[in-house]
């Protein structure tokens, strides 16, 4: 009995400084950020978790990978379109603002001009540049779609996916705020 009464002191002991070493480093984080914890009802917040500038939320796609900071006033929805391709938007209507995130599998080191024309069947490419998205080489450019105008897209490959950005031109300014936030998990 005397040695299970001191192993359970022990055994709180140790929780209870495992409980003060997380919430302190916890707290040091938040205050070096300014920042309160992301929510998100579309993201599970998890180990891969980070904290978000204020103002900002994060968005975790646990399997498609990633996690991107976006503004709070946005609003995410997600599309199924069958065969493991997925779309993510991220929308303030209020103030004609967004983008989207077009994830596909794709078994290719880079994009082919193949999947380029089946994806922009404009063939509109304009102002190619090399691009690195948390490690991943991509390329960004000037797009036009028939239904948009003109586009700003940004394209990378990682683990098996394509990721397609697309936003309007006039917000390219907004889209590069965001994509510095990008992380592969």
């Amino acid at each position: 009995m005397r040695y299970a009464f001191g192993t359970l002191i022990v055994f709180a002991a140790l929780c209870a400084a495992l409980l003060f070493f997380f919430n302190l480093k916890h707290e040091t984080l938040s205050a070096s950020l300014g920042a309160e914890p992301a929510t998100t009802s579309l993201a599970t917040a998890g180990p891969t978790s980070r904290w978000p500038p204020d103002g900002w939320r994060e968005y975790v796609s646990t399997p498609y990978k990633f996690s991107i900071f976006y503004p709070a006033d946005m609003k995410v929805s997600e599309y199924d379109e069958g065969s493991g391709a997925f779309i993510v938007t991220f929308e303030n209507v209020s103030d004609v603002q967004g983008f989207q995130i077009f994830i596909v599998p794709y078994d290719k080191p880079q994009v082919s001009p193949e999947r380029f024309k089946q994806d922009i069947p404009s063939g509109v490419r304009t102002d190619m540049q090399d691009v690195t998205i948390d490690g991943a080489l991509g390329a960004a450019f000037y797009s036009r779609d028939e239904s948009l105008g003109e586009t700003r897209e940004v394209w990378f490959v990682n683990k098996g996916y394509l990721y397609e950005v697309t936003t309007l031109k006039p917000l390219e300014k907004d889209l590069l705020e965001i994509l510095p936030s990008w992380r592969f998990i």
